[in-house]
């Protein structure tokens, strides 16, 4: 059947060994060591791509809360400067109304004035044009 030596079964089994504890430390253990760092590289690339993106998300949190206070203050603004623009419209409506009601004022002040200046004429015309009537008929 199997013939086997055990000198020839040492030898082989020896070499197999040798052979299996070479490759260990030739090509096992670097290749596992490159493997090992290669995973450490890789989950140090994850975590700080992971620390990049919180930070990014951290960051554009803050930009869009001081986006929305921007935002707030601007209505702010446009709200106070159009409240202002109504008081401004208001004192220069009531000014234009101060200065026509002073101007309407005057007109009739005048009016009345030349209403009665014209009376007064009228009365003295009436008058001279009453006696000259009168002066007509005495005479004639």
């Amino acid at each position: 059947m199997l013939d086997i030596e055990p000198v020839w079964f040492t030898v082989q089994l020896g070499s197999f060994l040798l052979f299996l504890f070479l490759l260990n430390n030739i090509i096992f253990k670097p290749f596992l060591k490159v493997l090992a760092v290669r995973d450490e590289r890789i989950k140090s690339a994850l975590a700080a791509a992971e620390d990049a993106n919180e930070k990014r998300e951290k960051t554009l949190a803050g930009i869009q809360a001081e986006k929305a206070e921007a935002r707030q203050k601007a209505k702010a603004i446009v709200a106070s400067a159009k409240e202002e623009g109504l008081l401004e419209q208001k004192k220069l409506l009531d000014k234009a109304q101060a200065e026509a009601a002073s101007i309407s004022a005057s007109a009739v002040r005048q009016l009345q004035a030349a209403t009665e200046a014209a009376r007064a004429k009228l009365e003295k015309d009436v008058d001279a044009i009453a006696s000259e009537i009168a002066r007509r008929l005495v005479e004639g």
